[in-house]
């Protein structure tokens, strides 16, 4: 994750910690089928919320005149679960912090990427049957 988001190492804290919130929300055939998540609540997890770590975001800013801008760029790290708010992590500053009143840049969204590979490998697929060779039995 740190590698394909492109962010500093000092952060792999909060890669780690992501990285976990995943894997309690995946399924695992130690449990049967079931989430860890979901055997500890009894309810099938939530996961239309998801988003890459490091993905961009927009953070809304109130300070500032009617004419300065109202919103900065950042790199979301993770849910923050105490305050119900995402951490986001500003490559001027080099910090973190939480924040509120996010917009993820449209496109970025694991549902989303998911489709798009899904549908460049299907295609990949049809040309290498066209062609011939062994990639068609593949």
């Amino acid at each position: 994750m740190l590698h394909d988001s492109r962010l500093p190492h000092f952060l792999w804290g909060e890669a780690l910690h992501h990285a976990v919130y995943l894997k309690n929300r995946s399924l695992t055939c130690a449990l049967d089928d079931f989430t860890p998540l979901e055997m500890l609540t009894h309810s099938k997890p939530n996961i239309s919320h998801l988003h890459p770590w490091g993905c961009e975001v927009w953070v809304h800013d109130k300070s500032g005149s009617k004419l300065d801008r109202r919103s900065n760029k950042g790199k979301w790290v993770e849910f923050d679960e105490e305050s119900n708010g995402h951490q986001v992590y500003w490559t001027e500053k080099r910090s973190v912090t939480v924040e509120r009143s996010v917009t993820f840049v449209s496109g970025q969204h694991y549902n989303q990427c998911d489709k798009a590979t899904n549908k460049d490998q299907a295609r990949e697929r049809e040309r290498n049957r066209e062609k011939g060779g062994l990639a068609q039995w593949f």
